[in-house]
């Protein structure tokens, strides 16, 4: 499966996902400044509370900025967990949560934790911290400078140093021991879950907001710079009740905003109008065929993207005459722009990705805001040959 997020920064991305609406439609694409931003559509936890559901939120506390007030949408508990020396508590986390459960097991709830544990800087605790370090995957030979830069571009940032260390597999390694303890703690809730009677009954969704560079387009250990696919394809498991489903896989492209309708359709509930996602219920269930292509939209900051499962065109709104494609059967990497050689594909990327901007400027016309954006997609559009 080819998962996609729809931006490569947090708080971008979760709105979006949360909501099953494209982050163009929402009005939040850049996480600095539009993190307290408010938006109309319902969240997840917003439609199920009206289904009489329980909702919970726990959440982690890097810094007050990145603690959004949607949020708060729909939760009958918000919890923000931490501790003194500012990293994540799980063994502290997974306990708020079964008692959070355990208050009434009768009643449906939805519960949504966010583990962070998997980021820059990765700091798991011992014994996670050295699992990995000189394994048979080790290769000490890769190296990076040390740079002073915060963003990751070109080296190791001062953030993610430790000791002055240059081999890249070392920071690989502490992140491969993070996820492995945010895997166990996972484990201990699925086993309280099960200790319950509770669990067959449950539908389960591990998904991430974004991914991470490990030098990929000279990035390191970072996020939100680009729109490659080592930050914007994530994993995606959906554990249906009962085992329905089971060892199921869908080949296909699929996208953050489509888990939402997906959840809603097989609870048998109606979706909030105006969702851009499309329930994957039917592809599951081998219902229909993944015959249509099927496009995804990121964004982040001023770097826009469209996909379909072989081609990716990315676009920069301050370099509006700058484009880049990627044949992505050929070249996973991303490492060879073929746009000056693939005019059909180019120009049918480039419409897809100016309807897609063009439909978030009628929106913001509509609202009095600045259409600007509006009138490049009509100059691209119209330079295609699509507009007269």
């Amino acid at each position: 499966m080819q998962s996609i997020s729809q931006a490569s920064v947090t708080c971008v991305s979760l709105p979006s996902l949360f909501t099953s609406v494209y982050p163009t439609r929402l009005g939040i694409v850049d996480q600095a400044e539009d993190i307290k931003k408010e938006f109309r559509s319902p969240c997840f936890t917003e439609v199920l509370k009206g289904k009489n559901y329980r909702t919970a939120v726990f959440l982690p506390d890097r810094a007050t900025i990145m603690v959004p007030e949607w949020t708060k949408k729909g939760a009958d508990l918000r919890l923000i967990y931490r501790n003194s020396d500012g990293k994540s508590d799980y063994p502290l986390l997974t306990r708020q949560v079964t008692n959070w459960i355990a208050k009434d097991l009768k009643r449906s709830f939805f519960l949504w934790i966010h583990y962070r544990g998997v980021h820059t800087p990765y700091r798991p605790p011992a014994p996670y911290n050295s699992l990995f370090v000189h394994d048979k995957f080790y290769d000490g030979r890769k190296k990076a400078p040390l740079v002073d830069n915060p963003g990751g571009w070109g080296g190791i940032m001062p953030k993610v140093n430790l000791n002055n260390i240059r081999e890249t597999d070392y920071y690989i390694s502490h992140y491969d021991g993070a996820l492995k303890y945010v895997d166990y703690w996972v484990g201990e809730l699925v086993s309280f879950l099960k200790q319950r009677g509770i669990y067959e009954d449950t539908i389960v969704i591990i998904s991430a907001d974004h991914g991470e560079a490990f030098g990929e387009h000279n990035l390191y250990f970072e996020h939100g710079n680009t729109l490659y696919d080592e930050l914007l394809r994530v994993p995606l498991i959906i554990k249906f009740a009962k085992g329905e489903f089971r060892g199921k896989r869908l080949l296909m492209q699929v996208r953050s905003i489509d888990i939402m309708p997906t959840i809603m359709e097989y609870l048998q509930f109606e979706s909030p109008r105006g969702t851009d996602g499309e329930s994957l219920l039917a592809l599951i269930e081998n219902k229909e065929t993944s015959g249509k292509t099927i496009f995804s939209f990121s964004k982040t900051g001023l770097i826009n993207a469209v996909r379909s499962a072989d081609w990716k065109l990315i676009s920069y709104d301050d370099k509006p005459a700058q484009y880049e494609l990627y044949n992505l059967k050929e070249d996973p990497g991303e490492l060879h722009n073929v746009y000056a050689k693939n005019a059909g594909i180019a120009k049918r990327l480039t419409y897809e990705l100016g309807k897609h901007k063009s439909e978030f400027s009628r929106a913001s016309l509509k609202r009095g805001e600045d259409n600007s954006e509006m009138m490049e997609v009509r100059r691209i559009l119209h330079s295609l040959g699509y507009l007269q």
